[in-house]
C-alpha cells in the first residue's frame, strides 16, 4: 500500500470513527427527548403492551397496582426479559440496581419517567 493510500484509509477510518461517536452522543440525547415528549398516560399504555406481550396476559386486567411478581407469576428469567423489552421500546437503558426495585407496573412507569427526564436535553 502506497504512502497515499495509507493516508486516506486512516483518515477514512478517522472520520467514520468521529462520526460513529456523534451518532451514539445524539443517540443518548435522542433517548431521553423521544420518552420526555410521551405523556404519563402513553407510557402508561404502552408499557402495559410491552408487559402484556412478554409475560402473555391479558391486558385488561393490568393496572398501575399489579404487582409483577406477586399478580403476574413472573420469575426472574420473565424479569429479565420484560426489563430488555422495556428498555427496547422506549428506547432507554435500566441499571440491575432499578431494576431490581420495580415491584409493580406504577414502579416501571415512573422508572421511565425518571430516566426520561434524567437524559433529556433540559436536564443537562
Amino acid at each position: 500500500m502506497t504512502d497515499r493510500a495509507l493516508n486516506v484509509s486512516i483518515c477514512v477510518t478517522s472520520a467514520f470513527a468521529v462520526s460513529l461517536i456523534f451518532f451514539l452522543m445524539t443517540e443518548q440525547i435522542n433517548q431521553g427527548a423521544m420518552v420526555a415528549n410521551l405523556s404519563e398516560d402513553q407510557i402508561f399504555n404502552r408499557v402495559l403492551d410491552t408487559i402484556a406481550n412478554k409475560l402473555s396476559v391479558d391486558r385488561a386486567t393490568l393496572k398501575n397496582t399489579t404487582r409483577i411478581v406477586e399478580d403476574l407469576g413472573a420469575d426472574s428469567l420473565d424479569i429479565v426479559e420484560l426489563v430488555m423489552a422495556i428498555e427496547k421500546e422506549f428506547k432507554i437503558e435500566i441499571s440491575d440496581d432499578k431494576a431490581a426495585k420495580i415491584a409493580d407496573i406504577r414502579d416501571i412507569v415512573q422508572l421511565i419517567q425518571e430516566i426520561a427526564s434524567s437524559n433529556s436535553p433540559e436536564a443537562s
